[in-house]
């Protein structure tokens, strides 16, 4: 019997904010994300369950905000909200599958640059891993001011870089969309849409230059 006052209450809650639904689906996904790095670290250990809890933690992040962006009932604020939520919520995904080493092949070339500006306190320093990278340092460069002026380790600095980026990117292909289209709704359907690269999760969230690189672009194509 106090399922349909709990609903009711809901209901209004979603409907008399310009928020809506957002502080609950940034809780439940917040489980999502656990239940990934949960996940992860299952896999690690060769336990059997830890691919059906990834795949039904991913699940549990985008069905219910794709759900609510799909709807006609959320305004625009929330919408915007909600695109950057999932966003973020899947470059959280990433970061737990190794948050203590950089994991992805580019990440390391690119540690490397950073490494070297700290280790000889100057640009342009040869990368045998990676030989361009030095000669394009911008990635590197911002990492170093981080890590010497925040305190962080490079690798955390990495993270702060590209998690600051992909809100900067999710919050430019809203408004771009929505200006393209004049309509919240369908600026958050197609952001949805562009979410669900196969690139988007993994590859768009390493340490490397097309991470920041797609956030840039995405914010002067906004602007412009």
């Amino acid at each position: 019997m106090l399922v349909l006052p709990a609903r009711s209450a809901f209901r209004h809650a979603t409907h008399s904010s310009a928020f809506g639904a957002l502080p609950v689906l940034s809780m439940t996904t917040a489980f999502g994300v656990l239940g990934v790095a949960i996940a992860d670290s299952g896999a690690r250990q060769s336990q059997g369950w830890s691919e059906a809890l990834f795949w039904a933690s991913l699940i549990w992040i985008i069905v219910p905000i794709s759900a609510r962006l799909v709807g006609r009932s959320a305004r625009g604020t929330e919408r915007l909200g909600l695109v950057v939520l999932m966003g973020t919520a899947l470059f959280l995904a990433s970061v737990v599958y190794s948050p203590l080493v950089p994991s992805a092949y580019d990440a390391f070339l690119h540690i490397r640059t950073a490494d070297d500006i700290v280790a000889r306190s100057g640009l342009f320093t040869p990368n045998p891993l990676l030989p361009v990278s030095p000669f394009y340092p911008g990635l590197e460069a911002i990492t170093v001011a981080l890590h010497q002026l925040g305190g962080v380790s490079l690798l955390n600095a990495g993270f702060l870089i590209l998690g600051s980026a992909r809100i900067v990117f999710t919050v430019s292909l809203f408004f771009f969309f929505q200006y393209v289209s004049g309509s919240s709704r369908v600026a958050g359907i197609a952001a949805l849409f562009y979410m669900a690269n196969p690139r988007f999760l993994y590859f768009d969230s390493q340490y490397a230059y097309e991470s920041l690189a797609l956030a840039l672009a995405a914010l002067v194509l906004c602007l412009v």
